[in-house]
């Protein structure tokens, strides 16, 4: 199988790939990376492939600045990109805060003009992704996650699923906070992309959730201010570190989704 990455330059798609080669070994025969960026393509695109080789898959990961090559013969196409780079991302935050409203990539103003700027870019990958592999799966990591996928979805030239890292993430992270491991462990996470509620955790078949909003109003008024805590939501964890549940949603995808869409603006990788 032939997996497309749009974005492939970005800074996370050398740990991608990484994690894809190693959790489904074989399952791809070529992985695709493609980046129209030529500095991105020469140090991070450059970097995945050359990963890929020191830990035994050489040959299988290839950059390519041309979309419709990277499309064709593709049987699932991962969509990572940032239209307007940082710097857009800079704008739509700063200017939301300046007038004293959320400030956010993915919600509010910012998240309402950051999907202006990435729907039509979007729709012209999927147009041709029709065109070149018509069976191929999309899935769709491209923020605002939600907003893109039903835009795609509304488009109907192309088979697509959403997928954001959040949720997983949040609830292992929660899960951490009350001193619990995986096993057990279960959630419900309701809501929109980056603006969801946990409303339920549960270790074990016990519900949390109590626990939890006790748990977290302590360490609220006992560790503001601390850099040092243990606690993954304490004080300085609002920069926890990304989960790799991403990589396992697109292991699941990958298992269930049954197999038998011009390249303006392209962006880069996001988050």
């Amino acid at each position: 199988m032939k997996l497309t990455i749009l974005g492939g330059g970005g800074v996370r798609m050398p740990g991608f790939v990484r994690a894809v080669l190693a959790s489904r070994p074989g399952a791809f025969d070529e992985i695709c990376l493609f980046e129209p960026d030529r500095v991105r393509r020469e140090t991070t695109g450059r970097l995945a492939a050359e990963l890929a080789v020191a830990i035994g898959h050489p040959g299988v990961v290839r950059i390519s600045p041309d979309a419709a090559e990277a499309f064709t013969g593709a049987d699932y196409v991962f969509s990572a990109i940032r239209v307007g780079g940082d710097q857009g991302r800079v704008i739509d935050e700063e200017v939301a805060l300046r007038r004293g409203i959320v400030g956010q990539e993915t919600t509010g103003a910012g998240g309402c003009a950051m999907a202006l700027r990435t729907i039509p870019v979007v729709l012209s990958y999927c147009e041709l992704l029709s065109r070149c592999a018509p069976d191929a799966v999309l899935i769709n990591f491209t923020n605002p996650a939600g907003l893109i996928t039903q835009a795609i979805s509304a488009q109907g030239k192309v088979r697509a699923v959403g997928v954001c890292d959040t949720p997983g993430g949040t609830v292992q992270h929660l899960a951490a906070f009350l001193g619990s491991g995986t096993d057990g462990l279960s959630g419900s996470y309701a809501g929109l992309n980056h603006l969801g509620w946990v409303c339920s955790l549960q270790t074990g078949g016990r519900e949390r959730i109590g626990e939890l909003l006790t748990g977290s109003r302590s360490c609220s008024a006992s560790t503001i201010g601390s850099r040092h805590s243990t606690r993954p939501w304490c004080a300085g964890s609002a920069r926890y570190r990304r989960s790799t549940s991403t990589t396992s949603m697109m292991r699941r995808v990958t298992s269930t989704a049954s197999l038998g869409p011009a390249s303006a603006g392209a962006g880069t990788c996001c988050g």
